[in-house]
């Protein structure tokens, strides 16, 4: 009875309950589906936290603190020990039996694998039918530069690969065992928009593989509004909060950590996958 836990952290984004009714409609067995709910928003969404398997926590829009801190305050605090973690954005899509093909794709590959890939798009004009046929594969990173905080800049591919080594995992696109997901927590303010990297460099650390997966199973929207709205949402984090006092380099930070791989060793690693 395996059971899995969605991580969906979601800023002022109407799509969020489209997302979830997805989520639960396109699993084969949604009643082992459970998903946690970290909303930035103006004011909570009260409903959802009547919806049976979701587990919500709201925070004022204007006090947000960027994706990657809302989603490692999900896995500590809203995940209760599923057996499979995934996580995804707030305007996503799925594949028909996702539940299943994921968790059958993963123990192919082995428990400390971590699966990812950038999702394709899909359109809310769009059926199902349709984006799962014409775009049916998920894109590969080559990174093209690296920063000094370590933010990989780069740009998608094709490959042919079923499976293939990659170097940094996609925000909206990472199913793994829920114990990764605990060896992966963090304390300190890290870079709220560095999560993709943080991520894959505590898989490093811990002796996972990151793991392209090139069949897609989720399908992401990539605009910046709703059709018909002009309420934005890539934005992240309000204007009127201009984020402080987080940790740019947070290699230096998890050198610290007492791991069998130290957070320099990724960030030499990671040098075989630049262009």
């Amino acid at each position: 009875m395996d059971k899995i836990f969605i991580n969906i952290a979601a800023y002022k984004d109407p799509d969020l309950i489209n997302t979830i009714n997805d989520a639960f409609t396109k699993a084969k067995y949604p009643k082992r589906v459970y998903i946690g709910v970290s909303e930035q928003t103006k004011t909570p969404a009260s409903f959802l936290n009547n919806i049976t398997n979701v587990r919500y926590k709201f925070t004022p829009y204007t006090f947000g603190k960027g994706t990657g801190y809302h989603r490692n305050e999900i896995y500590k605090e809203l995940y209760e020990g599923e057996d499979f973690c995934l996580t995804v954005d707030s305007h996503c899509r799925f594949k028909k039996d996702w539940d299943e093909l994921y968790i059958n794709a993963l123990l192919s590959r082995g428990e400390n694998v971590v699966l990812t890939g950038f999702p394709p798009n899909f359109d809310f004009d769009e059926d199902y039918d349709y984006y799962t046929k014409e775009r049916p594969h998920n894109t590969y990173n080559v990174i093209s530069h690296l920063t000094d905080d370590y933010h990989m800049r780069g740009k998608g591919i094709g490959v042919q690969d079923d499976f293939k080594e990659t170097a940094v995992v996609s925000g909206s696109n990472t199913f793994s065992t829920g114990a990764f997901t605990q060896l992966s927590l963090y304390d300190e303010y890290l870079h709220p928009f560095l999560d993709q990297e943080i991520t894959s460099c505590m898989a490093y650390m811990y002796g996972h593989k990151v793991e392209f997966m090139r069949n897609a199973l989720v399908w992401h929207n990539y605009r910046n509004n709703t059709p018909g709205s002009d309420e934005k949402y890539r934005t992240l984090v309000s204007e009127e909060n201009k984020l402080e006092g987080y940790i740019h380099n947070f290699v230096e930070v998890l050198d610290k950590r007492k791991s069998p791989k130290s957070a320099s060793e990724w960030a030499q690693y990671i040098l075989k996958f630049k262009e």
